[in-house]
């Protein structure tokens, strides 16, 4: 084995322990509250970080529009604000196709593409966008990550955010489990306060 073969093992060694040690740091955000806005956030620090990337953007399907929940720092004043059509941009085309798409540079060329003004997309030449699936196979959301020239995104980091946006779906739908386990206790409750009162009546 020679000396650049040596070299390159070592690489992927690292490569590989500093995904795993990502994904772990995913996997730990993922479980640690049922608050998802919180939840969210964390992914979007640890994304942007593990990945180098400049923004990253997560947005949640909400009948036919895919409206912002969760946005790199810069970007954060458009969470809930932002919204767009299903039809609309690269992040459309992922939901409706329910299939990954890697611009590795060029991204406002592609013709899939749609300027958003407020997210500076003029800025960003690589984009990554990776479909949120439940397990029933619908898609709840998408992933973005967006990094300026002269860096590009590369296979790795499509495989990284893929086995994230799995996670992120599991934490979704957990959240949304609470919530709804969480209003028919209060259902249960107010009808119950209400049984006691008639009762007594």
């Amino acid at each position: 084995m020679g000396v650049q073969s040596v070299a390159e093992g070592g690489e992927a060694l690292r490569r590989a322990r500093r995904e795993n040690e990502t994904l772990y740091a995913v996997i730990k955000t993922v479980s640690s509250s049922l608050d998802l806005d919180r939840v969210l956030r964390g992914i979007v620090e640890i994304a942007t970080d593990a990945t180098g990337c400049h923004a990253c953007f997560i947005y949640f399907v909400e009948g036919d529009r895919l409206v912002l929940r969760a946005a790199s720092a810069r970007y954060s004043p458009f969470v809930g604000r932002l919204e767009l059509g299903l039809d609309e941009g690269l992040t459309g085309w992922v939901a409706r196709t329910k299939t990954p798409e890697f611009i590795r540079e060029g991204a406002m060329e592609d013709p899939r593409m749609k300027y958003v003004p407020e997210l500076e997309e003029e800025r960003f030449q690589s984009m990554i966008a990776v479909p949120i699936l439940a397990k029933a196979g619908d898609v709840i959301g998408v992933v973005v990550l967006h990094t300026e020239a002269p860096r590009e995104f590369d296979d790795d980091v499509l495989n990284f955010l893929v086995h994230t946006a799995s996670l992120v779906a599991g934490a979704i739908e957990n959240a949304q489990l609470y919530e709804e386990t969480s209003r028919r206790v209060q259902a249960l409750t107010t009808l119950t306060q209400l049984s006691q009162a008639l009762a007594a009546v």
